[in-house]
């Protein structure tokens, strides 16, 4: 059997969750399975992006520097990856792969869609969301399968969308436990130390954890914010620095691999993820399997997995409660190691080598069943 990924970009380390599933699919999937990958690059990180991926990955590749060229050929791309039998978008193709993606659906070929993000959630302009919301919906049935993550962004979107459930799958996300288990904690600043991870946009709600932060700092100023995450680093150490507490604040941007991200992680007193919108969010469940605390958003996919005060603090991304639960941490180490305690025993079933089966049993079932 082979399957084609088809993503907007190779990088794992700087392309999020989306990249980190790519990865462990191809890493547990069996033998028999040839996975490829088609992305658009950048000069600076093709081959940056490769080392990350298992070594028998096929890439294919289209250049992003020109977004209607970009369009063109992956459209022309069709020739190289025709002979695929399952075409996995691992995102809405609204942009460059959308002629690919028709293309694909006159040949009657298999295409699933990983819903990953709904990018609505990104879109500000009132006439794009009208753009999108609409061609969602005309090209829901060309999909064999729609694939979720979350429960919670499933039944959302089901509604949203008016998606039937013949088109629905849910399969879950988890994290290399191995990897995880033998990286070593790094000596991290600050009492507490504190780490953020994602993207540094309002929808990951870092603009509130700054407010929030400068709050803490008031009572607690030995406390340190450790940010790992690209895009407006620049916007955000302006923010810090305008509520002076850039001293007390660090960003290690996004050039970091995954061993030091995960070692960040591990020397860290807890985790913090306040997003705005969030269909899952990995990095809070690699903060779990890295025996950590973590505080989390309701808007993260991953809270219905949690119970409040059990597995972690799950506050609404707001100011106030943000900073409660940051004080709630520091005051309360008791409560931090009972969450962690109790994240111990949940953890496995997150294992990507259990979770693997279900993958391939999905795609065997596409595979057989055109």
């Amino acid at each position: 059997m082979k399957i084609c990924h088809i993503y907007p970009s190779i990088s794992f380390v700087k392309g999020g969750g989306s990249s980190k599933v790519i990865n462990e699919i191809i890493k547990h999937s069996e033998d028999k399975i040839n996975h490829s990958i088609l992305c658009a690059y950048n000069r600076n990180d093709r081959n940056d992006g490769e080392k990350h991926y298992p070594e028998n990955t096929k890439f294919y590749y289209v250049n992003s520097d020109f977004f209607p060229l970009s369009c063109l050929q992956y459209r022309l791309k069709y020739n190289e990856i025709k002979n695929n039998d399952i075409f996995h978008f691992h995102n809405f193709p609204v942009g460059r792969e959308f002629l690919l993606f028709r293309l694909l659906v006159t040949k009657e070929k298999r295409i699933i869609l990983s819903f990953h993000i709904d990018i609505d959630n990104l879109i500000e302009n009132i006439l794009m969301k009208k753009y999108y919301h609409l061609l969602f919906r005309k090209t829901i049935r060309y999909w064999d399968k729609i694939i979720f993550h979350s429960k919670r962004t499933l039944q959302q979107s089901k509604i949203k969308y008016k998606i039937r459930d013949s088109f629905i799958q849910f399969l879950p996300i988890g994290v290399n436990l191995d990897f995880i288990k033998n990286v070593d904690a790094r000596n991290m600043s600050g009492n507490p130390s504190i780490v953020f991870i994602g993207h540094l946009t309002q929808i990951k709600g870092i603009d509130l954890l700054l407010y929030a932060f400068n709050k803490v700092i008031e009572k607690h100023s030995e406390a340190f914010l450790h940010i790992i995450g690209n895009k407006n680093v620049d916007k955000y150490q302006n923010l810090a620095n305008k509520l002076n507490i850039i001293d007390n604040v660090q960003f290690l941007g996004n050039d970091l691999n995954k061993k030091e991200i995960i070692s960040i992680i591990k020397g860290s007193d807890f985790c913090i993820f306040p997003s705005r919108y969030d269909t899952f969010n990995i990095a809070a469940l690699e903060a779990i399997a890295s025996d950590k605390a973590i505080i989390v958003s309701n808007n993260c996919g991953i809270a219905d997995e949690l119970k409040n005060k059990k597995n972690a603090v799950i506050i609404d991304p707001d100011v106030s409660q943000i900073s409660t639960a940051i004080e709630k941490f520091i005051a309360d180490k008791d409560l931090m190691k009972s969450i962690v305690k109790q994240n111990k025993k949940i953890i496995n079933k997150y294992d990507w080598k259990k979770i693997i089966k279900f993958y391939i049993e999905f795609y065997k079932e596409i595979y057989y069943n055109k």
